[in-house]
């Protein structure tokens, strides 16, 4: 903010007291002051009546993004509909947030089928202990509804490996614009 306030006064004293501008009364001197300014600050990043909404805008999708980094899946899965439904006023913004959402709608759709499968490897471990299956079932491939839960089980296993691709795909399309809106919008607390 203070390389703005350096620039601006800058033009200022070139636009007042210029002496390519003697010719031009004061009024339209501050006039033009006002349009360089103006100018500069799209360029720097300034805080215009437009960037402030931008400023804010971008500072709740920094929010909103680092909310879900959240140990709870449920609580996961609802703060990523927010972020969907986050009012976004700015494209730019908005495109960001659509690659985080798919980045992080992946992600969770990987946990989950891992989860899944887990759960289920462990059931079968469990059912496996406690005898419902001998040693030359296993060899022989198994009861038929043994065959079934590990073929569901490979095939969480292999949603949660095809969500993950999905998430490496997405990842630079979100994390790459987010880091630069926390430099030049600063992290949201």
């Amino acid at each position: 903010m203070h390389e703005i306030r350096l620039y601006a006064e800058r033009v200022r004293h070139t636009v007042l007291f210029s002496s390519a501008v003697h010719g031009v009364s004061r009024s339209r001197r501050l006039i033009l002051c006002m349009a360089f300014a103006a100018s500069g600050c799209g360029e720097l990043g300034c805080h215009s009546l437009s960037g402030d909404s931008e400023h804010e805008e971008a500072k709740r999708l920094i929010q909103s993004v680092d909310a879900l980094d959240h140990p709870d899946l449920q609580v996961r899965g609802r703060k990523l509909q927010a972020l969907r439904a986050l009012p976004l006023e700015h494209a730019s913004l908005a495109k960001i947030r659509t690659q985080c959402v798919a980045l992080h709608e992946s992600l969770l759709e990987a946990e989950r089928a891992s989860l899944k499968a887990k759960k289920a490897l462990e059931a079968e471990e469990s059912r496996s202990r406690a005898g419902s299956r001998t040693d030359t079932d296993s060899d022989q491939g198994g009861e038929p509804g043994n065959a079934k839960a590990l073929m569901r089980i490979a095939e969480d296993m292999k949603a949660s490996e095809e969500a993950l691709s999905r998430a490496r795909s997405a990842k630079s399309g979100c994390q790459q614009p987010l880091t630069s809106l926390r430099l030049r919008h600063g992290r949201a607390r």
